[in-house]
């Protein structure tokens, strides 16, 4: 099921959207375009026949806790789009490459 982002909803945190079974379209600015939040007990099978990018919510925590500036998410969504990858693991580091 993939929710609307018109709709109006009570908030759900990331802890309740992880158990929740959701997939949820949401417009982003920042990456300039749509995106899918999706509840990390959806089905692998399900999320893989998603034409949008997908943001599952144990990604979602690590991002929240890195908080990257924009120019740092829209570059690590470029990787994920173009690698359909996951995000395993998030590190900050200054724009020169070392470790903070």
């Amino acid at each position: 099921m993939i929710a609307s982002q018109h709709h109006t909803a009570t908030p759900l945190s990331l802890d309740q959207l992880a158990k929740a079974g959701l997939i949820v379209r949401v417009h982003s600015t920042v990456l300039g375009g749509d995106v899918l939040f999706v509840s990390d007990n959806v089905p692998e099978a399900i999320v893989q026949r998603q034409e949008l990018p997908v943001y599952r919510a144990h990604e979602l925590r690590k991002l929240a806790v890195l908080q990257p500036e924009p120019r740092a998410l829209r570059r690590l969504h470029e990787v994920k789009r173009v690698f359909k990858g996951t995000i395993a693991a998030v590190e900050d580091r200054p724009e020169d490459g070392t470790k903070a």
